[in-house]
């Protein structure tokens, strides 16, 4: 029997990929042989206290015909979230609701290299990356004048102290929820999302 190399990476293995270096100091390696195809995975175990999860539902990522509609004019938003799979949704929901994509990014530091590059319009930001807050993020974006919205599950008592009134995306979340809370990032008069530029630059 002989195993030809893929020609592209299917869902599977870019699940596989992004989950382990979703870590610090994770890597998936695919090795394609003669007898068979085999992984080699690699993570570093945190020493922290166990992270708290909310008791949820799982992810509602049901299709929406909100979803389809134009509009976005093309708004390029930063997606940090360190759940694989629930980024890959957002992120295939706001390209389909017509936002370019930035990330995903699912560490601090990698976030705050995006940040830095500031080649977006506006982002969406999980509250808590593998157990650790992201006030530097939120702190960043703020000294960058640029929009944002957390992602959680833990209410809005989980999120920064000077952030608190932050405009908020629920977790489990909907693709109509996604795009709602995106385009309030970029909306003006009535429908625009409250966002707190009172952080010192």
């Amino acid at each position: 029997m002989y195993v030809e190399s893929p020609a592209r990476a299917g869902f599977g293995t870019t699940l596989i990929e992004r989950s382990m270096k979703s870590l610090e100091g994770g890597e998936a390696v695919m090795r394609v042989e003669s007898h068979g195809i085999s992984w080699k995975l690699q993570m570093v175990l945190p020493d922290l206290a166990p992270v708290r999860k909310p008791a949820s539902a799982p992810h509602r990522l049901s299709m929406s015909d909100d979803r389809n509609v134009a509009g976005a004019g093309g708004q390029r938003v930063l997606v940090v979230e360190d759940e694989p799979l629930l980024a890959m949704e957002m992120a295939a929901t706001l390209g389909d609701a017509g936002f370019d994509v930035v990330g995903p990014a699912s560490r601090i530091d990698e976030a705050m290299r995006l940040i830095a590059k500031a080649e977006f319009d506006g982002a969406l930001l999980d509250a808590n990356l593998a157990g650790r807050p992201v006030d530097e993020l939120a702190a960043a974006l703020t000294r960058r004048n640029i929009p944002f919205a957390f992602v959680t599950g833990y209410g809005r008592e989980s999120l920064p102290i000077a952030f608190a009134s932050a405009p908020l995306l629920a977790k489990p979340v909907d693709t109509a929820a996604v795009v709602r809370v995106a385009r309030g990032l970029f909306s003006t008069g009535e429908n625009a999302i409250p966002i707190r530029r009172d952080e010192p630059r």
